[in-house]
């Protein structure tokens, strides 16, 4: 009993330390002690409630989102991680901004490594604009502008992280490099910019993690994504988690210089010249077509909203809906190998319930005249289960009674190919014959 409560006491001794530091905006030294008591006691559930939104004020949605899944599991009544998660669930449009926040900033990443900054910038301005409070984003930020010798934008990209995690480690590293490559002119121009435009401080985010209990409805809202959290904690997985481990994932150079000097070496510098001003149109333009195939637009989705749909309808056990939306996406564009795993996952567990109901729906449209869905509809039968003979057969009718004669053609050989001996390959010899004598009578 003693050890239990010495290992209760620690715990609780590491929490009142983070909570101090984040109401001190030492928001590093916050996640590091909360860290500290959930090792001595993982079902501390005040902890780990502080832990989320500390997260959630460095703009670490989905780890905050992860630490009230955890504590709501742990405590089911009378936890306030259930009232923050209600509150998620109760605002859809936020899910947009942080959609495209984690993937604004993914695509910055494969930019900077690339070589494409400008391009790089671009999306990240985007993102802080979206989410001010995204440490990370805003490091890159400073990291690119000292690439490019903008050391004043680098200097207010780490004040702004500072504003949030005053005691930021990297921030701190980074910004007194700055101050050194500084030319002394510089930094007394700073200075005197600094006290004319620089206003009272922050004082901290106690009104945020100090009261962990309440969440104000107008200052949390975030995303609609914790639906597919809360029906099976898959979607956060699938969609946010991946996305975001593998940003934080990608790792800066602990010195400055070094990371100028990987910069350096991607160096594509834009130039006035005709040659170079062709080459970054281009770049642009194939930029903007893989944004709108990862992000999608008004009329269509993306490939990763479709795979977030198709996890929701799998959640919701709506198999033929989920079938549908994984068959709109192309595999071989989902970016990284965790995420075809998931797609190659999702498949095996969809497609078997799916088939039937696609075959279904497919009937019940052509029975209904319908034979434009039919078609749509039995062709994703067959993908799903290409075993089926009547999705076969009734696809040749469909295009038949569609009055595409060569695909009906076509898909009653398949029939008689596929499926030789069945009362549906001699029926689909049968109509090939009379297509075939109509088509030679107009020859």
């Amino acid at each position: 009993m003693k050890s239990k409560e010495k290992i209760k006491n620690s715990s609780k001794y590491y929490y009142n330390l983070g909570l101090e530091k984040a109401n001190a905006n030492d928001l590093t030294g916050a996640v590091k002690n909360l860290k500290a008591a959930l090792f001595y006691d993982k079902n501390d559930m005040n902890a780990r409630n502080l832990l989320g939104l500390v997260y959630y004020q460095m703009g670490d949605i989905v780890p905050a989102l992860s630490q009230w899944v955890i504590s709501s599991n742990l405590k089911k009544e009378e936890n306030a991680a259930i009232d923050y998660l209600k509150d998620v669930q109760e605002n859809p449009v936020q899910l947009d901004t942080v959609n495209q926040v984690i993937k604004k900033y993914n695509q910055a990443l494969v930019y900077a490594k690339q070589g494409n900054e400008d391009l790089a910038m671009i999306q990240l301005k985007n993102v802080v604009s979206m989410m001010p409070n995204f440490i990370n984003a805003q490091l890159l930020i400073a990291l690119l502008s000292i690439k490019d010798e903008n050391f004043k934008d680098a200097q207010k990209a780490l004040k702004n992280v500072l504003d949030v995690d005053c005691k930021n480690p990297r921030a701190l590293e980074y910004l007194q490099e700055t101050e050194s490559l500084l030319k002394p002119a510089d930094m007394k121009a700073e200075d005197s910019d600094s006290e004319k435009t620089e206003g009272p401080k922050k004082k901290g985010i106690s009104s945020v993690v100090g009261k962990y209990e309440e969440l104000p409805s107008n200052r949390h809202r975030m995303v609609y994504m914790v639906g597919g959290i809360v029906i099976g904690v898959l979607v956060s997985l699938v969609l946010l988690y991946p996305s975001i481990r593998k940003a934080s994932s990608y790792k800066y150079s602990s010195k400055i210089e070094n990371y100028k000097e990987q910069l350096l070496a991607k160096e594509t510098q834009l130039k006035s010249n005709e040659k170079d001003i062709k080459e970054a149109k281009a770049a642009e333009a194939k930029a903007k077509k893989e944004l709108k195939e990862f992000v999608g637009d008004s009329k269509t989705e993306g490939i990763y909203d479709s795979l977030l749909t198709a996890m929701q309808y799998y959640g919701d056990r709506q198999y033929t809906e989920s079938a549908d939306a994984l068959l709109n996406i192309d595999r071989d564009k989902l970016g990284s190998k965790k995420m075809k795993e998931i797609y190659d996952d999702l498949e095996q567990k969809v497609y078997p319930y799916a088939a039937t109901g696609l075959y279904n729906k497919g009937i019940s449209a052509y029975n209904q005249g319908n034979y434009k869905d039919a078609i749509s509809t039995l062709k994703k039968a067959i993908k799903v289960k290409d075993t089926n003979v009547g999705s076969y057969f009734y696809l040749a009718r469909s295009y038949e009674k569609n009055g595409d004669k060569d695909k009906a053609i076509k898909a009653y050989e398949d029939v008689i190919q596929k499926f030789p001996g069945t009362n549906s390959a001699r029926n689909s010899q049968n109509y090939l014959n009379q297509l075939q004598n109509k088509k030679a009578k107009n020859l």
